[in-house]
C-alpha cells in the first residue's frame, strides 16, 4: 500500500505544472523571468496550474480511498472464511502444510489439523495460519495427486 501512495504523490508532483504544489518554485521562476528582462505579466500568468490542482487533488483522494478500502475487505473475508471452518474441512496454513480440521477451538483461537489419518500425527496451530479453506474441487486433484 505504501508503494502505491508514493506513486500517487509522485505523479501529482510531476504533473502538477509550473511546481504549483511548491510555491518557492514559482516564486524562483518568476524573479528569473524578471531579471533576464521579461515582463512581468508574463510570469506572473499561470492559470493552468490551478486548473491541473483541481483536477488531480480528487484524483489523488480517490485512488487514496480505493487503497484503503480494498484490504478492508479482503480482511472482512478472511475472518469470515475463518468463523465458518469446522471439523473435517481441508485447509491449507501458510507454510503450505495441507491437512484436515479435527477441533476448531475459538476461545484459544486455534486448529487441531490431523497431516495424517493413517499414522494419526496431528498439529495445533493459530487460525491465523490457516491460508484458506480448500474447495470440492481442490481436494479432489490433492487425492489424485497424493496417491
Amino acid at each position: 500500500m505504501n508503494f502505491y501512495l508514493c506513486l500517487v504523490t509522485a505523479l501529482v508532483i510531476l504533473l502538477s505544472p509550473d511546481g504549483l504544489l511548491f510555491p518557492e518554485l514559482l516564486l524562483a521562476q518568476e524573479t528569473a523571468k524578471t531579471a533576464s528582462g521579461a515582463p512581468a505579466e508574463a510570469a506572473a500568468s499561470g492559470g493552468t496550474g490551478d486548473f491541473w490542482m483541481f483536477l488531480l487533488m480528487p484524483l489523488a483522494l480517490v485512488v487514496f480511498m480505493m487503497l484503503v478500502m480494498r484490504p478492508q475487505k479482503d480482511q472482512k473475508q478472511r475472518e469470515q472464511m475463518l468463523n465458518e471452518l469446522k471439523k473435517n474441512d481441508r485447509v491449507v496454513t501458510v507454510g503450505g502444510i495441507i491437512a484436515k480440521v479435527a477441533i476448531v477451538s475459538p476461545e484459544t483461537k486455534s486448529v487441531k489439523l490431523v497431516l495424517d489419518e493413517k499414522s494419526g500425527s496431528c498439529m495445533t496451530v493459530t487460525m491465523s495460519s490457516i491460508a484458506r479453506v480448500l474447495t470440492g474441487d481442490e481436494k479432489g486433484d490433492l487425492n489424485e495427486e497424493s496417491k
